[in-house]
């Protein structure tokens, strides 16, 4: 997907703090492109950019969808202070908004959480500020991740949350589970209708997209080979 695929969010932090665009500053992950959707944080300017999918079916996917789908991108974190993650379902065209995200988290676990775009990934563990899984070892900074979230409603009401990291190259991947994140010995996270697991009710449609959350001056992040799709039936 290109450029013009994508639109920022309302309330995300201006260019005069984080600048994003296409780079080749940062080198792309294996088998990725030659451009890199980059984000630079130029303040100490505490806040996120988040950029949804605006292509119809997705702009946003509609209340009368099945809901679920799955969103994958490669992520990088090049600097300390800041996430980098994809989101899926959130729920209106702004960051205050609530969301499930994946990716790459101020400490560089791998987290999924639920809960206020605004907010990126924190520093946290599962049961605090809406982390529901985290993988047991750190990325470095500098590494790649190729990361996949798949969201799987059935017509019970329930929504199978799974994580998936690639082994392999951007363009061929190796889909693995995330060393870490299970939940109850299971590979995936079921985000139950009758709110059990998350205390709040599963997140199944709305905008989807990316985004980087800054702490301050020197957030640096990537994202590459971003993919979406849309559950068709239950």
């Amino acid at each position: 997907m290109g450029s013009a695929d994508w639109t920022v969010m309302p309330n995300s932090l201006s260019s005069g703090d984080v600048v994003h665009a296409a780079t080749r500053a940062i080198s792309p992950p294996a088998g990725g492109g030659s451009f890199v959707h980059a984000f630079n944080s130029l303040t100490g300017t505490v806040g996120v950019v988040a950029l949804r999918h605006n292509q119809a079916g997705f702009a946003p996917i509609a209340p009368s969808d099945p809901g679920g789908g799955a969103i994958e991108a490669a992520l990088v974190r090049m600097g300390a202070a800041c996430s980098v993650l994809v989101f899926f379902a959130a729920q209106v065209d702004d960051v205050s908004t609530n969301a499930l995200m994946l990716g790459l988290d101020a400490a560089g676990h791998i987290s999924l959480r639920k809960g206020l775009l605004a907010a990126g990934l924190p520093d946290a563990e599962p049961g605090s500020s809406g982390v529901l899984l985290r993988s047991s070892e750190a990325v470095a900074l500098g590494s790649w991740a190729h990361l996949r979230l798949e969201i799987a409603h059935n017509g019970c009401g329930d929504s199978c949350i799974t994580c998936w990291r690639n082994l392999g190259s951007v363009g061929a991947p190796t889909w693995a589970p995330i060393f870490g994140m299970n939940h109850a010995s299971m590979p995936h996270f079921v985000d139950d209708g009758m709110q059990i697991a998350s205390r709040s009710a599963p997140l199944l449609h709305g905008f989807s997209g990316f985004a980087f959350r800054t702490e301050g001056i020197g957030g640096c992040a990537g994202v590459d080979a971003v993919t979406l799709r849309r559950q068709l039936a239950s």
